[in-house]
């Protein structure tokens, strides 16, 4: 099997959809012959892609309306590649929801309620994430002595609860909460992007309001997870995270339990999880009270995200792959 994967690589802002379709080209290349481009080199590379005669184009990025529109350009002159779309982080229009509603794409993969969202059609879509997370990597720590050591080791306070957030530190992932529950009490640590730089002011607030922030690069970000006793994700756009954020899955594969906004898929796939607590709103009372409950509860099992590990999440799509194309050899 050929698979042209259209995704974003090094030097992509958003980083869940960087270190996703990254991974997803690692796992494949192993298994199937594999072509990664990101979606503005699409025309530029045409001559190379018609060489490479994909049976599966997948747009695993956005998508963007501009994105659908040159992807199935491209995917109109290789007639004999079945289309795939993934909706990891969706930015699209009228003409976008359109496109995906109406035109020749084989397969739509994403959760069910977003999905229903864009108004896909049942019949050429599929629930599916592709967000995944290494277990091997971000595991439970042996004991408590274990995570002391780290929590010295990393300068974080040595006593007491121990809230997290990694990603981006700017506006739109709403981390005024954190500056709350810090002032209520908790200790709060932020790992910020290396590879973005953080808005200064939202920075600054977080600082001043006692938590502990870093844009350090982490060799072993797994630590700072390990060292934590809840995760906390209070981002609601839509815009500044994919739907199903990695970082929630590595919480939750280190055994930390998680209290998030109803944000894009987290509620499809890890709502009726029992270390998860999904608050409706940003009111600081009700997620201080869930953080509260996840912390009375203790910590979580690894194995509830068992299913996302990423050679699993492969597994699982290139089986998709070979549905399509089977489906496709019958008609």
């Amino acid at each position: 099997m050929k698979v042209l994967l259209v995704g974003s690589r090094a030097g992509s802002t958003d980083e869940g959809m960087r270190k996703l379709f990254s991974r997803f080209v690692q796992e494949f290349q192993d298994e199937v012959k594999v072509l990664p481009v990101e979606p503005r080199e699409l025309p530029r590379r045409f001559g190379e892609i018609r060489r490479f005669c994909p049976d599966v184009m997948h747009y695993m990025a956005g998508p963007s309306t501009r994105g659908l529109l040159v992807f199935l350009a491209v995917g109109a002159l290789l007639r004999r590649a079945s289309t795939v779309v993934s909706l990891i982080h969706p930015s699209v229009g009228q003409l976008g929801r359109f496109m995906l509603a109406r035109a020749p794409i084989d397969l739509i993969l994403g959760a069910p309620s977003t999905l229903s969202k864009l108004g896909v059609p049942r019949s050429r879509s599929e629930c599916f994430s592709e967000s995944g997370v290494d277990t091997s990597t971000f595991r439970p720590i042996p004991s408590e002595r274990s995570r002391a050591d780290i929590r010295r080791r990393l300068g974080l306070p040595s006593e007491g609860p121990l809230l997290l957030h990694v990603g981006h530190i700017k506006e739109g992932r709403n981390l005024d909460p954190l500056t709350k529950l810090s002032r209520g009490g908790f200790a709060v640590a932020i790992v910020g992007s290396s590879r973005t730089e953080s808005e200064p002011h939202v920075r600054s607030e977080l600082e001043a309001a006692g938590c502990v922030v870093t844009t350090d690069f982490q060799e072993r970000i797994e630590e700072w997870y390990q060292a934590a006793d809840c995760y906390v994700f209070p981002t609601v756009d839509p815009l500044n995270a994919i739907q199903l954020p990695l970082s929630i899955l590595e919480a939750l594969a280190c055994g930390v339990p998680v209290a998030s906004t109803a944000f894009g898929a987290v509620p499809d796939y890890l709502g009726s999880l029992s270390g998860v607590r999904i608050v409706n709103g940003t009111d600081v009372a009700t997620l201080r009270t869930a953080v509260e409950d996840l912390l009375s509860a203790g910590r979580v099992s690894g194995r509830a995200v068992a299913s996302f590990d990423w050679s699993t999440r492969a597994d699982k799509l290139l089986g998709i792959y070979r549905s399509l194309l089977l489906l496709r050899s019958e008609t």
